[in-house]
């Protein structure tokens, strides 16, 4: 079980709103455009290549040849911020925009919701919160009929293919490959006779939700048994109960939490919704990079070809919420540290090191499960080396 990353808790009585570097970004950059217009500085190479890192862009050929000048260009995904004016002849970059960011500065780099557990995830550049969490995560489950279990990737590595879209309050379009129809929509239905309740491991007493439905069910269970799991287990999917209130366990509390949010000093408990065990999963660029070097650095220890499709990890094995960078600045697992942060008017308190299953080591391209990264997280990241577990669980 992986020990790797931090979980963190906010108290949200109402719907606050997150956002990813894109917008974090503006303010630093609003002097430049208003006292920097008229100025068309190039700089080197290397300072673009710093731009680059900085802001997440993979290339700018495609701004090269504008007649038109613009402020606010962004890369591929329309994701990034970068500010440039287009010319006749070449992009110019101004150095003003590379120097706001101070050393260490931490931004949140990406924003994944996952509105059904288990389920792809999606990149966000902003998302609500609420009580829950990043408002619409882990809404939802598929239930086993057969084992009278949640599914996770643990058992059906496959359903790491099944792609939510953002939900909203009518419902939710799933989309897979290679099925027909390619995706569907599921209206949102409260139906009392459709009301389950599902054990969990970690919360016996049962999670409430709602059945979706037969038509969701035949589609989910077409897509199980297609690839090659057996048509005698029947997949339903099941919404959270919006009334019921599953709590996190008092044992796993924040002191700092409490403190903040309760006069009478009581251990104060967050409201959870399909997730293991917290509201928010929080993880640093650096942690990954750190880990990616290690492999590298083993495989070349031990003579081994280093195989990027297998040996390098994508932060989508973690399936963080909040994905923090400092551009390199920080040391890796800075977030084991961090013990209070603010994102907006959003607060967040660190709770504890975050275990894991079998999910990290299954690759979310190809659904295969890989030795890495659990062989080398076993080396520096255990329980025991954290001295948050007395045995040595990943």
């Amino acid at each position: 079980r992986d020990t790797s990353f931090s979980a963190f808790s906010s108290h949200c009585p109402h719907i606050s709103h997150l956002t990813t570097l894109c917008n974090l970004m503006n303010w630093l950059f609003s002097s430049a455009q208003q006292n920097e217009e008229k100025q068309e500085n190039e700089i080197d190479a290397a300072n673009i290549e710093r731009l680059y890192k900085l802001q997440g862009l993979q290339n700018m050929a495609h701004m090269n040849g504008a007649t038109c000048k613009i402020i606010g260009g962004r890369d591929n995904e329309d994701r990034y911020p970068c500010f440039v004016y287009k010319t006749k002849q070449i992009v110019s970059i101004k150095p003003v925009n590379l120097s706001p960011i101070g050393g260490g500065t931490v931004v949140v780099q990406d924003l994944i919701l996952y509105p059904i557990k288990g389920c792809k995830g999606i990149s966000l550049s902003s998302c609500d919160v609420d009580a829950h969490g990043l408002k619409y995560d882990r809404e939802y489950c598929l239930w086993s009929t057969k084992s009278q279990k949640i599914i996770s990737q643990s058992f059906r590595s496959k359903m790491c293919w099944i792609e939510p879209h953002v939900p909203n309050e009518n419902g939710i379009k799933i989309s897979a490959p290679n099925m027909k129809p390619a995706s569907i929509f599921v209206p949102k239905t409260y139906n009392e006779h459709s009301r389950v309740c599902l054990p969990y491991w970690n919360y016996k007493q049962g999670i409430a939700g709602y059945d979706q439905g037969d038509e969701a069910s035949e589609w989910l269970t077409t897509f199980f048994v297609e690839n090659g799991y057996q048509n005698s287990d029947s997949t339903r999917l099941i919404l959270l109960d919006p009334n019921f209130q599953r709590m996190t366990h008092q044992k796993d509390t924040c002191a700092a939490y409490t403190k903040s949010n309760d006069a009478q000093k009581q251990l104060k408990q967050s409201v959870v919704s399909f997730s293991n065990e917290f509201q928010f999963l929080m993880v640093s660029q650096e942690s990954l990079d750190s880990l990616n070097a290690r492999i590298k650095q083993s495989r070349h220890e031990q003579q081994q070809m280093f195989k990027p499709d297998l040996d390098h990890i994508k932060m989508d094995r973690f399936r963080p919420n909040i994905v923090l960078s400092s551009n390199g600045d920080r040391s890796p697992h800075f977030e084991d540290n961090v013990k209070r942060f603010r994102i907006g008017n959003v607060r967040f308190y660190h709770t504890k090191y975050c275990p894991r299953c079998a999910m990290p080591s299954i690759h979310q391209q190809t659904a295969k499960r890989c030795q890495e990264p659990k062989q080398t997280l076993l080396r520096y990241r255990t329980g025991q080396q954290l001295k948050y577990l007395k045995e040595r669980n990943w």
